[in-house]
């Protein structure tokens, strides 16, 4: 690779980046854009107070007034899920701890919501309340998607119209006379012909090749017959038909004389009945022709009500047709993003999903307790009873989880006992009542069953209870756990139930167990367990699992932990099967439960609802769930819940020595509030079922027989007073159960107390529920409680204790604590106990005027909340918040700080933890406390954000924190704000009370630091801190829109100045997207429109004389004037004025903010009227001007399939170029785009004419109706695609990077595209913003991307079809010429490319047309002065070149109706204007349009000329007509008829034109012009029927198409369009050469023409160095009398010069070095078979077909084209080149013979022909050859094989604008065998010379001819031909010239060969040196050889080979052993 200059003269590393450096440095300096300068808002309350009767008056008030009702209040009422809220019950009482109190308030506060009427509208468009649906948009109905009537196919087979059909024999055309004599002769056809009337009353006569009428044969035109004549002399039944155009005549003859005489009458009446005749109408006088009148005038008078119809539109009616049953733009707009996420919205946060706070349950499981059945089973009454259980069992139900490890539920205690066992315990239960009912009052808990009146023995028998689980999985199992009455060990009492024992036995067990229930009935003993899995392994409820048989519980594996284990080998059935089984069974119901049920209760025993009562149901207890310490499963806590759960483990007695008998040990469990004598336990214990009332004083454990050491598993629930003091203990007393002595009735009371321990609740202010291990003291003093040690082993205070076994720790015991008003978190209550000191006792108030102690926040209460766990933030985060703000507002000068720093800790963790919903619902339904005094939360909240974001106070982690999180602080700030204003009636309906008086100067001053303090954060730490610098710029974003709606909002704007001023031009993207997303929220407000103030100084009434003077013209551009009154909206479009100079990214996403605010404006269901719309629109009306300063930046990318386009540069006057090129278009399905990178200047008369032949093609395409084929647009397409400006501030940031143009050849275009942006530079330097020629800096030409311009284009439409009229045109007014020009080219530059949705498609075509439309006709009725001074005919040629772009393009029925409307409106408007040609369709109403506007141009252009003719208009329809042919347009068809019938209806019923007065003459000659119009394009269609018949030949229909171009020389432009159509066909066949040649001579005829008009002498001579055919073609130009001038695109032709130059050089230099060139090859195509072929049959033609083809190719090619045209059983190929003699052929086949042909060149010009482009350009001789024999076959011996070889000649040299040339001359030369032998040697030598004289030599090539050549064993041809006709007895057989000749060939074969095999040895390698010695070797015998047959030595040869002989052999083998070989000396 070379070494680039550019580095060259760098001496060190490195030198290059840093040059590169530099040089960028330099050039971002210099294109630096300047920042813009944001104008002062005005003072907008000031404005609106001053103006409040003017606005109030507003027609539009609900637009410029802000509603008063936005924002309410409400209080609403806790819905809880119980029937009494127990936090409102206890706080009615006296609370002292203050997290209680704080616990219990926060509970039962109501919640309070804001309502902000109009929050949906505060979101995109995506998030309105209505927003339109795509499926409301009305189904457009395009001609191409209608079926293709049958009609014309019918006309035919059912005979409609037809006067004759039958068989007639025709001659050929221009036949002689003795050709006629004989009519058998194959040159005539029997044809079946056909006669009858189209629906305009013409007639045809048609042929066709037999009566099935598939294949026509082409018909002719009656109307132009003049004459019918028998003529006998050629036949009895001949006669001959004359025409008038060119005499032609056309001889037939029928069958017979009766079928004669029958046809000649049939048509001589044709003749007679298609004599136009003349109406005579009265005459009246005769008009004077004016210059002032109007196309429509007189029409009233028509007697066609199609033509009255028009006569009543006028310009209003028009307009006002246009506006029924339109759409809105952008619901039409498939690009706009219809999902969020899309569009990149993030400026609506709904708080729709945000919920209050609410109890969380996880799959919920009811528990349908049913039975417990063993098989011990006794009489119950007697003997002879029914069988039931013996004894009473006491069951309980809880959930383990084996994977965490632990217990998930507390025990459900169920009771399933019959009457007879409940009967053996109510004894003692009686006892138990009354033992205890004086302790009855102790309690100090609120029973709520009380409270709801429901009696307590209603929940004596619970059998059913939900349970729930947060995180279900397969490993969770249902417990059931049964004990029984104690009696003894578990062996002994389960041996019963295993043996099955005898009546006797059994009625001794039934003795002792009523014994025992009698005696012992309080204390229980474990008996047994069974287990279940709850859940599938999906997470399922498995509610088919069974229980497991009842397995015998072992005193030693009683504890959870061994009962884990159980579970954990619960699916080892090896391990399961060792455990005892007690037989028996357990039916219990576990099912989903989706609801609660009907008579439920809490775990606190709350009635839940619903709840009848009295109750109808059992109760339902709903079963605690022991949350784990996840954070997803925590939720905060709303109500009141105050539980202790509490386990004894284990009491160890093994050594204590105080007590003899302690060995059946119980402990018993009471909750007591004194240690003084007489205290008694607090009634707060749940009690068990069966028992009387919900709550008991003391609790029991199971009992252990004889065991020492119990380990208990008991679960004791508390419910715990929630006034705890210090004096709340637990007291545990243990006891001894004499069992044997209760069974022998010894003692009255079995139990003995055996020791006591106790456990205050309360230490250091907190519950304390960690796990504890306690002494136990053998007696219980008074005031045990005040017992501690007194250390250094001095003993202990209080009453002296006796304790057992020394004081050791003996008593294991741990709790749960399940409480929404406590905490063990010794943080947490610090924070409370400290924090309440500086809360006055009233602080609930939220208003109160107190003044408060300035104390402050230690750091040591802030540190206790820095270490709180976040379960206790998130269980108690209402709580902890509402005490913050409380001490916020009581505290000194710090603690606002203080508290802050908490809140930004508290917050964090929530998020790191992904709850901040929590903190949301906070937000939304809680925060209440605002104000205290004076101080407010919102006002020190945001001067605590500032202290703590300032540069002097930064805490790092804490500021970063703060950004992260910003929106949850301004969250709070707002939601006080607005709560303050709401309860202090700051904002009523009627308040007197102005905006800026609402918040004080200095909050305003807090906040606009903090504003200002974000904000720099932002850009400076964007890069460093990404996501939180996002987030703090979002959350500032949704401040700024929230305090527009409560602050001053004048303020509020300056705020967002504020912010806007930190950013500049040439930021990073980043800080561009972090601008852009502060402007797409701030400007969805809700009430956007009433903050940008739509108020104008707009007049009443169109007056074009005084809306100039009234109108302010700051109001029509980014004025400091209009930025300042409409300061959001002056804002935003400032902004994307701004960001269209920044990389395409930065253009994207301020140009989407741009256009989704204009989508929501459109769909808001506020704004819908006209009027509200018109006044929205006129606020965006300066996007205008911004497009128009950026005019020369609209382009579209080049697409390869047709749409592409050169650019138009252009220089002054002096230019000649189309304004248009054709591109897709928004209008419709294909389309046209204006080059809008310069203003065009031609004439208008120019200009028009120039479109002609592009427009009128389309009107006809209208009025014909559907074809066989669809009707694309024909447009020329320029060659390459459109050369664009880089982007020069494309950074490596950007994605969107466009190709550049790295030729040097264009600098002439960029320097004429520099002149045209200076002029237009200059042309807007007067109406448009200052900042396009100053504050922008310079001006920009690199080109937009196509959706930017797109998505501009939108909002540039949607801001025309609103904005009102008077404001429009009032700016028209002020307007120069040149920016009306760039006005008008938006209006045409619009884009359909990626739109995939056909509805919105084909709906926005529509309507985008209706809107141009809607300018248009705006601009024509008001501002036609503007276009008919002098000078003006560029804008004027701009208007119509609008209107005739509609006629282009593939419009909808619905559109093309008023595009007509238009049309005629314009016509009788601007009647000067000189009319181009319309549209086709086959819908029947577009049709008539298009019929009678083309009428009216007629008639328009027939009184133009003063009544003189149509030339115009005919001349233009023919040409029209011709284009469409060139596509192969079916035109010939009934509705292309009855619209000619119609066309001429008009001109006959027209009573205007009859009114002629005595020259009725006139009218007769119009009509009569318009009748002749019509029937030439009858001829023409005609003409041109064989176009479909060959549709699928591509060379005949090129041939065609050839022919029809030839006889249009007269007309130079029907010429061009010819040749157009034939360089189209060929493109998209891919030969790009024929192509090019069709424009070649396009250019000659240009040429050619020039030369007439003495410009261009030369003329098209000087194109016959590039072929000699275009001089044949194109030199005999012949123009029409009326052609005035032809349109000559000059721009375009050098344009095409210079493209060509650029990127065809540099091709064409590549591929001939590559010598690669694949330039096509050639083949001669004969036909054969009149039958078929007809003309074509005995022709034959050199076929050019692409690169390599072959000759299989092409035939199979040629096969499969006419088996499809002709049938497959018709057509053969002739597979040899042999002369085909065409009488011996079959007629019943069609022949055709392809033959392999190479280009000829005589000796003298082959020196001429080198290279490949030379051997295939201008080439017209072809030989090819054929072998055969005398005897006829093709192939023999050498001695008698011929050769045929065959020269052809054509009529054209090729390449030509045909594939296919016709053959004129062919020469044969038969050659005798001894010239066959002597040509293939001669071939031979020439080949081995060529090979040799080329340089560098191909040495494989090289080594092949030498192998073929020389090597008699692979080729014996040289020797054979040399054996066979130089051996010395056969030579004497043919000629001695002819013998000796080709033994002069050998010896120069020899001698070349000689050359051949020492140029191969010399530059062969090592490796091939065996091979040179095999060549040489072969060379010597065939030398040898032909020595021999010549009888004579080669001498020459021979004495070269001899001294090649002399080297010896041994010196090859040393060169081959050598290590680097050696070379042949």
């Amino acid at each position: 690779m070379a070494e680039r200059r550019f580095t060259r003269g760098l001496g060190r590393v490195g030198l290059a980046a840093q040059l590169r450096e530099d040089v960028s440095q330099a050039v971002r300096a210099t294109a630096t854009q300047a920042r813009p300068r944001l104008a002062d808002p005005i003072d907008f309350e000031e404005y609106v107070n001053k103006n409040k009767v003017v606005l109030s008056n507003d027609p539009l008030r609900e637009l410029v007034m802000y509603p008063a009702d936005d924002i309410s209040y409400t209080i609403v009422n806790r819905e809880t899920r119980t029937l009494h809220s127990l936090a409102s019950v206890l706080l009615e009482k006296e609370v002292s701890n203050p997290l209680v109190k704080q616990c219990l308030t926060t509970y039962s506060q109501p919640l309070t919501t804001i309502t902000y009427k109009y929050l949906p509208y505060s979101g995109s468009y995506l998030q309105l309340p209505r927003l339109p649906k795509v499926d409301d948009l009305k189904e457009q109905v395009y001609e191409i998607d209608t079926d293709i009537e049958q009609r014309d196919l019918a006309i035919l087979s059912n005979g409609e119209n037809i006067l004759k059909r039958g068989y007639l024999l025709k001659a050929p055309e221009g036949g002689n006379e003795k050709i006629f004599g004989n009519f058998s002769a194959k040159t005539f056809k029997r044809r079946f012909a056909c006669l009858r009337q189209e629906v305009d009353g013409t007639y045809l006569l048609e042929f066709h090749k037999d009566e099935r009428k598939n294949d026509s044969k082409g018909a002719l035109v009656m109307d132009f017959c003049t004459q019918i004549n028998k003529n006998p002399r050629r036949g009895k039944c001949c006669f001959e038909l004359t025409f008038s155009e060119g005499g032609k005549s056309v001889l037939l003859s029928a069958e017979s004389e009766a079928d004669l005489e029958d046809w000649m009458d049939k048509l001589t009446r044709v003749i007679h009945a298609d004599k136009p005749q003349d109406d005579h109408r009265s005459e009246r006088g005769i008009t004077p022709p004016s210059s002032n009148y109007g196309t429509l005038r007189g029409l009233e008078h028509s007697l066609n009500p199609q033509l009255i119809k028009y006569a009543h539109e006028t310009d209003f009616s028009i307009a006002q047709a246009r506006k029924e049953d339109r759409h809105q733009l952008f619901n039409c707009y498939s690009s706009l993003p219809r999902h969020e996420g899309e569009n990149g919205s993030i400026e609506y946060r709904d708080e729709s999903d945000i919920y209050p706070f609410e109890e969380k349950f996880g799959v919920r499981i009811r528990i349908t307790c049913k039975s417990i059945k063993f098989k011990l089973q006794a009489p119950i009454d007697s003997a002879d009873g029914l069988l039931g259980q013996i004894e009473p069992y006491f069951t309980s139900l809880a959930l383990y989880d084996t994977i965490n490890g632990c217990k998930i539920s507390e025990d459900f205690h169920f009771d399933l006992n019959n009457s007879f066992s409940r009967g053996l315990l109510q004894k003692n239960k009686k006892k138990e009542e009354k033992f205890r009912d004086f302790k009855d009052h102790l309690s100090s808990v609120p029973i709520p069953l009380q409270l709801a009146g429901v009696p307590e023995e209603w929940l004596a028998y619970p059998k059913q209870s939900t349970m729930s689980v947060q995180n279900p999985h397969s490993e969770i199992y249902l417990v059931l756990k049964i004990e029984k009455v104690l009696q003894g060990s578990i062996n002994q009492s389960v041996e019963p139930y295993i043996k099955n024992p005898d009546p006797k036995s059994l009625q001794k067990l039934q003795k002792n167990i009523k014994t025992c229930c009698q005696r012992l009935g309080e204390y229980r003993m474990p008996f047994g367990w069974c287990a279940r899995s709850v859940f599938k392994s999906n997470g399922e409820i498995d509610s088919v699992a069974e229980f497991s048989p009842i397995y015998k519980s072992e005193e030693k594996k009683i504890s959870d932990t061994e009962m884990l284990k159980l579970l954990n080998d619960f699916k080892k059935p090896e391990k399961m099967n060792k455990l005892t089984v007690i037989p028996g069974s357990v039916s219990v119901e576990v099912s989903s439960s989706h609801q609660t049920l009907p008579n439920s209760v809490t775990s606190a025993l709350e009635p839940v609802k619903p709840f009848p009562n009295p109750p109808t149901h059992e109760p339902t207890f709903e079963v605690q769930e022991f949350l784990r310490s996840k954070v997803d499963f925590i939720h905060p806590y709303i109500s009141f819940c105050n539980h202790l759960y509490l386990y004894p483990k284990f009491l160890n007695y093994e050594n204590q020595k105080s007590f003899s008998r302690a060995r059946n040990l119980v402990c018993m469990v009471e909750l007591r509030d004194s240690d003084m004598e007489g205290s008694q336990p607090l009634k707060v214990i749940h009690s068990s079922p069966g028992l009387s009332g919900v709550f008991i004083s003391t609790s029991y454990t199971a009992v252990l027989h004889h065991n020492t050491f119990p380990e208990w598993n008991d679960e004791i629930k508390i419910a715990l007073p929630h006034n705890l003091t210090p004096s709340h203990h637990l007291l545990f007393t243990f006891a001894h159960i004499a069992i044997e002595g209760a069974k022998a009735g010894k003692k009255e009371d079995p139990i003995e107390t055996v020791g006591y321990s106790w456990l205050p609740l309360i230490n250091k202010g907190r519950i304390c529920t960690e796990e504890q291990v306690l002494p136990v003291a053998a007696h219980l003093p008074f005031k045990y409680l005040s017992v501690e040690p007194l250390g250094l082993g001095k003993g202990f205070s209080g009453p002296e204790i006796r304790w057992v076994d020394g004081q050791k720790n003996m008593f294991k015991v741990q709790m749960r604590l399940v409480s929404t008003i406590l905490s063990n978190d010794q943080h947490l209550t610090n924070f409370f106990n400290t924090s309440a000191s500086l809360i006055p006792s009233d602080n609930t108030s939220i208003s109160s005027n107190i003044s408060l102690p300035k104390m402050v926040l230690t750091n040591d209460v802030e540190m206790a909340l820095f270490a709180l766990d976040i379960k206790n933030i998130i269980e108690f985060l209402p709580t902890i918040l509402n005490q913050l703000f409380l001490v916020m507002l009581s505290g000194g000068i710090d603690v606002p700080i203080n508290v802050t720093r908490v809140l930004v800790h508290i917050t964090h963790e929530i998020y790191e933890a992904g709850r901040e919903d929590i903190i949301y619902s906070y937000i939304k339904y809680v925060q209440n406390i605002t104000s205290q005094g004076k101080k407010t939360v919102h006002e020190e909240l945001c001067q605590s954000l500032a202290q703590l974001l300032q540069s002097s106070n930064v805490d790092p982690l804490t500021s970063n924190k703060i950004l992260k999180h910003l929106q949850f602080f301004f969250s709070f700030v707002s939601r006080s704000m607005t709560i303050h204003l709401l309860t202090t009636a700051r904002i009523k309906v009627n308040s007197k009370m102005v905006r800026n008086e609402r918040f004080s100067e200095d909050f305003q001053l807090a906040v606009k630091s903090l504003v200002e303090l974000v904000s720099t954060n932002i850009i400076q730490k964007y890069k460093e801190m990404p996501v939180e610098t996002r987030a703090a710029n979002k959350a500032l974003a949704h401040f700024l829109k929230q305090c527009l709606g409560m602050m001053n909002r004048g303020y509020v704007f300056g705020l967002i100045k504020l912010y806007l001023e930190c950013f500049s031009p040439g930021d990073p993207i980043t800080l561009h997207s972090f601008k852009f997303t502060v402007m797409r929220i701030v400007c969805s407000h809700e009430h956007f429109i009433p903050l940008n103030l739509p108020v104008f100084n707009t007049p009443n009434s169109i007056d074009p004389k005084k809306a100039k003077l009234r109108h302010s013209i700051d109001e029509f551009h980014l004025s400091p004037e209009f930025n300042s009154h409409h300061f959001l909206v002056g804002a935003l479009l400032s902004e994307v004025r701004s960001a269209l100079g920044e990389v395409g990214e930065v253009q994207r996403l301020s140009i989407s903010v741009l256009r989704d605010l204009l989508a929501k404006h459109a769909f808001d269901d506020r704004y819908l009227q006209s009027a509200q719309q018109g006044r929205v629109s006129t606020l965006y009306f300066p996007v205008i001007s911004v497009l128009m300063e950026n005019v020369s930046r609209l382009s579209w990318p080049y697409h390869a399939k047709g749409s592409s386009y050169a650019p138009s540069l252009r220089k002054g006057n002096d230019a000649r170029s189309s304004t248009r090129t054709k591109t897709s278009s928004i209008y419709g399905r294909a389309g046209g785009s204006l080059d809008l990178s310069g203003t065009p200047t031609p004439s208008l008369r120019s200009s028009i004419r120039g479109e002609v032949g592009r427009s009128d093609s389309s009107y006809l395409a209208i009025i014909a109706g559907p074809g066989a084929h669809g009707i694309p647009y024909v447009s020329q397409q320029p060659l390459s695609p459109p050369l664009v400006h880089g982007r020069s501030n494309t950074s490596l940031e950007s994605e969107d990077r466009p190709p550049s143009v790295a030729n040097s050849d264009l600098q002439e275009e960029e320097d004429d595209l520099d002149d045209t942006a200076s002029s237009i530079s200059k042309s807007h330097s007067r109406n448009l913003s200052v900042a396009f020629t100053g504050e922008s800096g310079t001006v920009r030409y690199d080109k937009l991307g196509s959706s930017e311009v797109k998505d501009l284009l939108m909002c540039f439409l949607h801001v025309l079809k609103h904005v009102s009229e008077v404001h429009l045109v009032t700016w028209w007014l002020t307007l120069t010429k040149e920016s009306l020009t760039n006005f008008f080219t938006l209006l045409t530059s619009h884009d359909g490319e990626g739109w995939v949705k056909a509805l919105q498609e084909a709906n926005l075509a529509t309507e985008v047309g209706l809107i141009v439309l809607d300018v248009l006709c705006n601009f024509t009725t008001h501002c036609g002065d503007l276009v008919k001074g002098e000078g003006c005919e560029e804008i004027l040629q701009q208007v119509f070149s609008l209107h005739l772009l509609f006629l282009q393009l593939g419009q909808s029925e619905s559109l093309m109706k008023h595009v007509f409307a238009a049309l005629r409106a314009f016509i009788n408007n601007f009647p000067s204007a000189l009319f181009q040609g319309i549209v086709i369709c086959k819908l029947t109403n577009m049709r008539h349009e298009a019929c009678a506007v083309l009428y009216l141009l007629m008639r328009s252009n027939y009184e133009f000329t003063r009544r003189t003719g149509i030339n115009r208009v005919h001349l233009q329809v023919i040409i029209s007509v011709s284009q469409l042919l060139g596509e192969v347009i079916g035109l010939n068809n009934s509705r292309f008829q009855e619209s000619m019938a119609l066309i001429n209806s008009y001109a006959s019923s027209d009573k205007a034109m009859t009114n002629t007065g005595k020259n009725s003459d006139i009218f007769v000659r119009f009509v009569s012009e318009v009748r002749d119009l019509t029937k030439r394009i009858r001829t023409v269609l005609v003409a041109t029927a064989q176009m479909r018949e060959h549709e699928r030949d591509p060379e005949m229909l090129c041939d065609l198409q050839h022919s029809l171009a030839a006889s249009y020389a007269a007309t130079p432009e029907l010429r061009t369009t010819w040749l157009q159509a034939m360089a189209k066909h060929h493109v998209k066949n891919g030969d790009m050469s024929e192509a090019a040649f069709c424009q070649l001579h396009i250019a000659a005829l240009m040429a050619e023409y020039l030369k007439h008009q003495g410009e261009y002498p030369e003329g098209c001579k000087v194109f016959e160095i590039v072929s000699p055919n275009i001089p044949i073609d194109e030199s005999n130009l012949r123009l029409d009398a009326d052609l005035v001038g032809i349109f000559i695109n000059v721009s375009l032709s050098l344009q095409l010069t210079k493209m060509s130059q650029c990127n065809a050089y540099s091709r064409a230099v590549e591929v001939n070095a590559s010598q690669k060139r694949l330039l096509g090859r050639y083949f001669r195509v004969a036909f054969y078979g009149a039958t078929y072929f007809e003309e074509e049959a005995g022709k034959a033609y050199v076929y050019k077909e692409p690169k390599v083809t072959s000759l299989a190719e092409i035939s199979e090619r040629l096969y499969h084209q006419y088996c499809e045209k002709f049938g497959k059983e018709s057509v053969k190929m002739i597979m040899d080149s042999n002369f085909v003699d065409a009488d011996e052929l079959d007629s019943r086949y069609a022949y055709i013979q392809v033959t392999h042909v190479h280009p000829y060149f005589p000796e003298e010009e082959r020196p001429n022909r080198q290279t490949e482009f030379e051997k295939n350009h201008n080439i017209n001789s072809f030989v090819f050859e054929t072998p055969f024999t005398l005897e006829g076959k093709a192939h023999g011996k050498l001695e008698d094989q011929w050769k045929r070889r065959v020269l052809v000649t054509t009529a054209y040299s090729f390449p030509y604008v045909k594939k296919r040339i016709l053959i004129t001359s062919t020469e044969v030369n038969e050659m005798s065998p001894i010239e066959v032998a002597i040509d293939e040697m001669e071939s031979r030598v020439k080949e081995l010379k060529e090979i040799i004289n080329k340089k560098p030599t191909d040495v494989k090539k090289l080594q092949l001819k030498l192998q073929g050549s020389i090597s008699v064993q692979v080729n014996a041809g040289p020797l054979a031909y040399a054996s066979t006709f130089l051996e010395e007895l056969r030579s004497v057989s043919y000629p001695v010239n002819q013998v000796a000749r080709l033994k002069d060939v050998y010896r120069e074969f020899m001698m070349t060969s000689k050359q051949a095999l020492d140029l191969n040895g010399s530059l062969i390698s090592n490796d091939q040196y065996e091979y040179q010695m095999a060549l040489e070797t072969n060379f010597t015998e065939l030398l040898n050889s032909l020595s021999t047959i010549f009888n004579e030595p080669l001498l020459l040869a021979q004495v070269q080979v001899d001294s090649l002989l002399k080297r010896s052999s041994q010196h090859y083998l040393s060169m081959i052993s050598s290590p680097g070989g050696a070379s042949i000396a």
